[in-house]
């Protein structure tokens, strides 16, 4: 029965990223973490003599010191300690016990691997942290794989008591002291102080999101709300930093995250849903009278802040409601502080921040209260009442775009909360533009059929808004307080477009300043987008002085709407026709004039990024003929050529990419061009010239260099990366000999692809991104909130695409150069560890066995170090050095891990027999039949009992037996990658290795147990079981094992029918 004590492996497995644990497996494993995962941090308890007296009993005096020291730098229960040490060891350290003892006898490294174990605790303590909001998070999620586990974990517990735990878990962070030379020891710097407190940080964001999601599910009474209320108040909601004297970016966003949540935290304590649903009841669900008068004085004491003012909004939505009294002078002012602080353009705000970018279950809470808020505001409230309109209507623009708030949306209907500000948007439009468009691109953006029910109210819109112009309008007079208006002569609405408003129209003006008027007109949103797209053009048809940026501003929000639609349907319907038109002609017209706006450019590329696929020709004929796009004017040169520049243009795209995307660091434009790009690969078999420009401008210009480009937004770089990759690996995305054998324009992009990443600076660039590490990717997924979504997730699944890639260029490589000659990119792989300016890239690859997140990531590093293993001349062992034990270690430690995911233990297996015809050194690492596990004098007396020898041959020996109880596995791919280990160890002819296994009890009767089964369920294997038998015979003759005889004797049997079976 598996126990886990340390919370990295314990989320890998409850989690079910690397494979989906057994429900009864999974059961046991909560079960025996249940006390853990209760008391979550407060699971760490801080030093005592009691612990010190029993880590004494179990330690000799060297590792008493060690682990006495952590446990007083750590402020950790001395036992704790020692576990998290040995776990340490076992897990993460990457060197061997000598490596440790040498670290231990030199203070220097001493205290760096100090500080590396103190760093590894801070990560285990966020770990337990992501496994307690994995459980609150999906337990009443049918779609979620584990819900039922995660379900009857938390019925065990009282409801109150995991509350508690949950509170009294923040409390204790938030008043945490960071470490000092005194308390702690003089590991204590200045850096490991910012380090500790952006772990507290880190710490703090996970717990107040836990409890907002128990907060959705159960609820919390008056007085906790008063408790978490004092709490908050102390540091200003998050935003003061105690015991901060300099602070970096991440401590500032980090804070900054930390107060977004404490609002929504907050504001989903006060249940505006049961108000929402229940309008007639007058009695808020946890109204305690005292109490309130209480948290009603400190909501008064607060300042005059922009980070309270959801606060202010929404306690005096709690009050309106039990009240009921709207003149209550008091929580009018509170209303009107928070519109004076822009409270909904605090809360957009809070909506676009990256910790709500994706739909994880604690931004769905966020955008569920918000728009219970609102809707209960504009319920309770006349729409005059809301401040500013602009800033409100922004702030639906953003709800609307979650899949879950328009879905409410439209069961709600347009009489009642988003939609009363949706009619408003649309009675204020075009004169505002932006509101309606913005709510129509959420709305279209959430889903396919959102999509279609909005384009089928825009198409008949009823009213134009406008400035109110009496010198074309006659005053009628008033209609219960409304002003009428008529127009006195015909007026044409929109320049462009023949819709005509004819005299005797009437209006309906409001009052402002300027006043506005609504008249009665029908037209479809398609007119007023055709409009702006127009008017654009011919401003820029003047020059691009004459262009005016409220105009290019309308531009911009027209194309993202029309792009919005391109996506969800990919269709163009004839409304459509004239505007998507307009849009070629608009980069036709930019492409003319110099310092056109880049933005204008981004937004129509990402049009034809999108049409681009189902419209292919069409899109790309009309490209072409605008100078746009980089391009080759020869296409029938060699790829050597293409590599030099020659016949190449930027194209207007490559100048502005130089001249202002470079030096703004904002790389709209870019990005659009990478993603029509990678849509025209698959589509460009029989027309590849547009993608040869792009791969030429991509090789040349971007993937080498963009590394070093200076961003305003830090994920645009991921994303370029990303892009750049995926183009890559989808025209690297054919075999060796199609690729040496047909001539075509196809396979000349091919093979300028696959030279350019072996010997240009491209390929340099590919490896900096394969030698980024294991470390730097935890760190990233550590300091940031969702795991399923983030930066860390987009930068896993780059290095897995530059792994990917790096595996194709090495395996095309016979169709460009040599394979003798060595390209640039392999002498740098070549460099052994010892080059103290080489990237140590074998090694690196090596240790992304270490990674957790994505199970996909270690079996690519795996199958590329195959790849090394099996076409390089060098010894990969003298790549690995003195880390050789370890990466043995940690590799057959996964290989023999009852909870890994199959892929990789094939991979590995793969590996290994690669290593048998190429890397005899190596070879003897991984099939060393005297292998034991290092940090022996660390492990218990058990651990130490529970070491086998034998390398990774125990471990095939055990998938053959496995065989005898299911014969399914003998179809299986980790049985066919043992018996081609195997069958590499007899070709070799490894005559130690061949013994060792011949002697091992039921070797012979396990391997040879398909050829006693009915012929034939898994031929390749039985073909390599006949060879091996064939091998042994040749070998040894007389001398084969009696076991080995019985079982030859018995297939040729007489009384068998084995033998014919087979022959025939």
């Amino acid at each position: 029965m598996l126990c886990f004590r340390h919370n990295k492996k314990l989320w890998t497995l409850i989690s079910g990223i690397n494979v989906p644990l057994p429900k009864d497996l999974l059961n046991v494993t909560l079960e025996k973490s249940k006390k853990h995962l209760f008391n979550g941090i407060n699971n760490y308890r801080t030093p005592s003599p009691e612990s010190e007296v029993e880590l004494k009993k179990q330690t000799d005096q060297s590792a008493f010191d060690l682990v006495l020291t952590l446990s007083k730098m750590m402020n950790l229960d001395a036992m704790q300690a020692w576990d998290l040490f040995r776990y340490y060891l076992n897990e993460e350290f990457r060197g061997s016990e000598d490596d440790l003892l040498k670290f231990i006898s030199n203070e220097k490294k001493k205290s760096q691997l100090l500080v590396d174990i103190w760093l590894f605790y801070r990560s285990e303590r966020v770990f337990l942290l992501q496994c307690i909001k994995l459980i609150m998070s999906y337990w009443n999620d049918e779609d979620h794989p584990y819900h039922e586990n995660y379900k009857l974990l938390l019925d065990q517990f009282d409801k109150g008591d995991l509350k508690n735990s949950i509170m009294s878990q923040i409390t204790n962070v938030t008043k945490e002291s960071p470490p000092s030379k005194e308390q702690n020891g003089d590991f204590v710097t200045g850096n490991v102080t910012k380090r500790w407190i952006y772990s507290n940080l880190r710490e703090q964001l996970e717990l107040v999101q836990i409890l907002t999601i128990y907060m959705k599910s159960y609820g919390i009474n008056c007085e906790d709300f008063l408790s978490l209320f004092k709490l908050f108040q102390s540091n200003s909601f998050g935003f003061e930093i105690p015991h901060a004297t300099s602070l970096d970016d991440i401590h500032v966003e980090t804070a900054k995250m930390i107060s977004y949540s404490i609002n929504i935290l907050l504001l989903t304590a006060l249940d505006f849903g049961s108000m929402l649903s229940n309008p007639e009841v007058t009695s808020h669900p946890f109204w305690q009278e005292d109490v309130v008068k209480q948290i009603d004085e400190l909501v008064f004491q607060l300042r005059s802040s922009e980070q309270y003012s959801p606060l202010f909004l929404g306690w005096m939505l709690v009050v309106f409601f039990n009240s009921g009294d709207p003149q209550n002078s008091r929580y009018q002012k509170l209303g009107e502080q928070a519109l004076q602080l822009r409270v909904f353009n605090f809360l957009e705000r809070i909506l676009t921040n990256s910790l709500f970018k994706e739909e994880t279950v604690f931004s769905t809470i966020a955008f569920t209260t918000i728009y219970q808020m609102i809707s209960l505001m504009t319920n309770t409230f006349e729409k005059d009442n809301l401040g500013n309109t602009a800033d409100v209507l922004s702030l639906v623009g953003v709800l609307l775009s979650h899949s879950k708030i328009a879905d409410f949306f439209w069961e709600d209907g347009m009489d009642q909360g988003l939609g009363v500000l949706y009619c408003l948007a649309k009675e204020m439009f075009p004169l505002q533009y932006e509101p309606l468009l913005k709510m129509a691109q959420g709305l279209v953006s959430s889903s396919c059929t959102s999509c279609k029910k909005v384009l089928a109210d825009l198409n008949h819109l009823r009213l134009y808004a406008d400035i109110l112009d009496s010198s074309f309008a006659s005053y009628l007079g008033v209609d219960e307080d409304t002003a009428i208006w008529a127009l006195n002569q015909n007026r044409k609405p929109f320049s462009h477009c023949n819709i005509i408003l004819p005299a005797g129209t009437k209006g309906y003006a409001l009052k402002g300043s300027p006043p506005t008027i609504h008249w009665e007109c029908y037209f479809s949103i398609w007119d007023p987008l055709y409009n702006t797209l127009k008017e654009l053009y011919n401003q820029v048809s003047r020059g691009s002085t004459n262009v005016e940026s409220s105009t290019v501003k309308r531009g911009e929000v027209a194309l993202k709407f029309l792009n919005e639609i391109l996506k969800s349907d990919a269709f163009i319907d004839e409304s459509m026709d004239s505007t998507v038109e307009l849009v070629f002609y608009l980069v036709d017209k930019f492409s003319q004039v110099p310092n056109g706006p880049v933005s204008v450019l981004a937004s129509c590329m990402r049009v034809f990024a999108t049409l681009i696929q189902p419209y292919f020709d069409d899109v790309s004929m009309k490209l072409k003929k605008t100078g746009f796009l980089p391009h080759v004017k020869n296409v029938n040169l060699d790829y050597i050529s293409y590599i030099n520049g020659d016949s190449f243009d930027v194209g207007i795209l490559g100048v502005q990419l130089a001249r202002e995307e470079c030096v703004t660091g904002c790389f709209d434009l870019l990005k659009a061009y990478l993603q029509f790009l990678e849509n025209i690969v698959e589509n460009s078999e029989n027309d590849p010239t547009i993608l040869f420009g792009g791969l030429t401008f991509v090789i040349r210009e971007v993937f080498p260099c963009y590394l070093s480009w200076h961003y305003q937004n830090p994920l645009d770089s991921n994303f370029i990366g990303q892009k750049c990759l995926l183009i890559f690996h989808k025209i690297l995305t054919v075999d060796l000999v199609n690729l040496e054998t047909e001539k075509n324009l196809m396979n000349t992009v091919r093979k300028m692809c696959v030279y350019s990443l072996l010997n240009c600076d491209a390929g340099l660039n590919l490896l900096r991104i394969v030698a980024t590490g294991d470390q730097f990717i935890q760190s990233l997924m550590e300091q940031q909130a969702s795991w399923t979504s983030g930066q860390g997730i987009e930068f896993i699944t780059m290095v897995q695409l530059s792994l990917s890639v790096l595996n194709r260029v090495f395996m095309l490589k016979a169709a460009v150069q040599d394979k003798k000659d060595h390209s640039l990119i392999e002498l740098e792989i070549y460099g052994p560890p010892s080059w103290n300016n080489g990237l140590k890239l074998v090694l690196v690859v090596a240790y992304y066995i270490y990674h957790r997140f994505n199970p996909t990531l270690p079996t690519l590093a795996v199958k590329l170090l195959k790849r090394f293993a099996k076409e390089f001349p060098v010894s990969l062992l003298a790549c690995f050095g003195m880390e050789r034990d370890v990466v043995r270690d940690t590799f057959l430690r996964r290989l023999e891990s009852k909870v890994e995911v199959i892929d990789l233990k094939v991979a590995i297996l793969e590996f290994i027999t690669a290593c048998i015809e190429k890397q005899p050194g190596l070879t003897e690492v991984f099939v060393n039949i005297q292998y034991t596990s290092s940090f022996k004098r660390y492990r218990t007396d058990e651990e130490k009992k529970s070491g086998l020898q034998g390398g990774c041959l125990n471990y095939i020996c055990s998938v053959l037996r496995a065989a005898h109880e299911n014969e399914q596995h003998l179809k299986a791919p980790l049985y066919n990658s043992s018996i081609d280990l195997i069958h590499a160890l007899w070709i070799a002819q490894k005559e130690t290795i061949i013994s060792y296994l011949g002697n091992q009890e039921g070797f012979w009767n396990d391997l040879l147990l398909p050829l006693f089964l009915p012929p034939c369920s898994n031929p390749r294997a039985c073909a390599f079981i006949f060879n091996i038998l064939s091998l042994e015979l040749f070998m040894k003759g007389a001398q084969i094992t009696k076991n080995l005889e019985g079982h030859i004797k018995k297939f040729f049997s007489e009384d068998d029918t084995n033998f014919f079976d087979w022959s025939k």
